[in-house]
């Protein structure tokens, strides 16, 4: 069928593509930035010569198909994700207690390479569980061929799209099942009419119980009566292995062309009591609330459950989310450089580290300017504690200074060298002095012991004829005794040479 070329600009996807035997089916998913949900479909075979993927000009063809629909519905740098149809891959499940559980699935992994419909060579394994109840876990363990897995990752690697799901077609179409109007609680029977052959499987609230290829098919018009013949033993078999399923096998989904999933529903309803649907992408699309005009063929049910998948749902571990993702294994053994990826990872942390550095850095040179700071403010208070000691001292001197100048000021300098000298010049030789007293007022007082009368008489006329001297008198004599007879005489007289009076004193011993 035609897919339309036009494409939003704007807004998401969601890539899907089924590889079967002969053909590639494509399913977009557009969320528009203004609301709504678009789903466009297309197929495109790719084989022509080619006998399988792993063969010659296999892996040529599938990437040419795969190139067209890059280019053509311009796919390229989305992700993409891959259901693998049951030629290429089986899904084998087990159930019950979770150690139970994990010895089943290790043996399903230990008997892997006798799958010889895979092909011969080593094969890829993934493995997934979810958790039931308290008690009960369910497992999945997905097998294909290595080298058909790796052609087809290096086909939709090159053609830039971005894998990130490949799983069982069956697996997809269980999920698409969850979405039919006529959907219900109880267990129910998938039936895929392939161009060649027919493939079964179980479903369960949307996950796979087991799936097979009946054997013994030589035509489509046989598998109404392989599915009446075989259903008491699918029952049987779903009763004892998955304890948990509620409720009888009742309904049958047919996928496949419309006239080949006619001729089986109405075979069915001649042999059987299950009621049989047909697995519709338009009844999808319906009860989802897409609008998808254009998807029209029912061999598009597979990508379209593989698309309903977002990338949320495959973010936990294989251990919890329940989806066997074959992307695990092609991680697993082709492992990035690491340097690239550690480049990655790393980067924010460097920067990180860097920003920290260059804080410390920042931090370091802050400190030391700081730390000089404080320093030059240590010795700024230093040199104002002495700055203030001196301003003190300054004042204190400055004081000094001025009440020196007023002492100076008021100060009597009789001229001390002259007046003595002149005094010292009349002393007679007998006569010598213990005192000169000069008075603010200018009185000045001469005392002193003489040997005789007459040398004090002889040293007061002297004294009267010092220019200086005034009013020069003889107070008194009083007899003593100095080393000898000697008679103590005081003087009295006026200074007359002053600017202003203090009082003085000068003695002389």
């Amino acid at each position: 069928m035609a897919m339309s070329k036009r494409q939003k600009k704007s807004g998401s996807h969601q890539v899907a593509i089924e590889i079967s035997q002969d053909d590639v089916a494509l399913v977009v998913v557009e969320h528009p930035p203004d609301g709504g949900t678009n789903v466009r479909g297309r197929r495109l075979s790719w084989r022509e010569e080619a006998k399988e993927i792993n063969e010659p000009g296999g892996a040529e063809e599938l990437a040419a198909a795969i190139g067209t629909l890059v280019t053509e519905e311009k796919l390229s740098g989305m992700s993409v994700h891959v259901a693998l149809n049951s030629n290429y891959c089986v899904t084998r499940v087990a159930a019950g207690e979770r150690e139970k559980v994990l010895d089943e699935l290790r043996v399903l992994h230990d008997r892997s390479n006798q799958y010889l419909m895979l092909g011969p060579g080593e094969k890829a394994i993934a493995r997934s569980l979810l958790t039931i109840d308290a008690k009960q876990i369910q497992g999945w363990l997905t097998v294909t061929n290595r080298d058909t897995l790796e052609i087809i990752v290096d086909t939709l690697t090159q053609a830039n799209l971005k894998v990130d799901l490949i799983e069982h077609a069956m697996v997809s179409m269980c999920r698409a099942v969850t979405k039919m109007p006529s959907a219900n609680e109880s267990p129910a029977i998938i039936v895929q009419l392939n161009e060649n052959d027919v493939d079964v499987g179980v479903t369960y609230k949307g996950r796979l119980l087991f799936d097979y290829r009946p054997g013994g098919l030589n035509s489509k018009t046989q598998v109404a009566q392989v599915i009446q013949r075989h259903l008491e033993r699918i029952q049987r078999y779903c009763n004892r292995h998955f304890p948990f399923v509620e409720g009888s096998i009742s309904q049958v989904f047919i996928s496949g062309l419309q006239e080949d999933v006619a001729e089986v529903r109405k075979e069915l309803s001649e042999v059987s009591e299950l009621k049989s649907t047909r697995l519709s992408a338009e009844a999808i699309l319906a009860e989802c609330g897409f609008a998808g005009d254009e998807v029209d063929d029912d061999q598009l049910v597979a990508p379209l459950g593989a698309a309903l998948l977002n990338h949320a749902d495959l973010e936990p571990s294989a251990d919890v989310r329940g989806i066997a993702n074959l992307v695990d294994f092609v991680r697993s053994v082709r492992r990035e450089p690491i340097i690239p990826g550690l480049i990655k990872l790393a980067w924010p942390i460097a920067a990180v580290v860097l920003l920290a550095v260059l804080l410390c850095v920042g931090t370091f040179v802050e400190n030391r300017a700081t730390s000089g700071i404080d320093r030059k403010q240590e010795e700024l208070n230093g040199q104002m504690v002495r700055v203030k000691e001196m301003r003190a001292q300054t004042g204190v001197a400055t004081t000094r200074i001025v009440h020196l100048k007023k002492i100076d000021a008021g100060a009597f300098n009789p001229g001390w060298h002259k007046l003595l000298s002149l005094i010292g010049r009349s002393m007679p030789e007998p006569v010598w002095l213990d005192g000169i007293r000069v008075e603010q007022s200018g009185a000045v007082t001469i005392t002193g012991p003489s040997r005789t009368q007459d040398a004090i008489f002889d040293f007061v006329r002297y004294l009267q004829q010092i220019p200086v001297l005034d009013d020069v008198n003889l107070e008194s004599q009083v007899p003593v005794n100095v080393d000898g007879p000697a008679i103590r005489f005081d003087i009295k007289c006026r200074y007359v040479d002053r600017n202003d009076l203090v009082e003085s004193t000068a003695s002389n011993d």
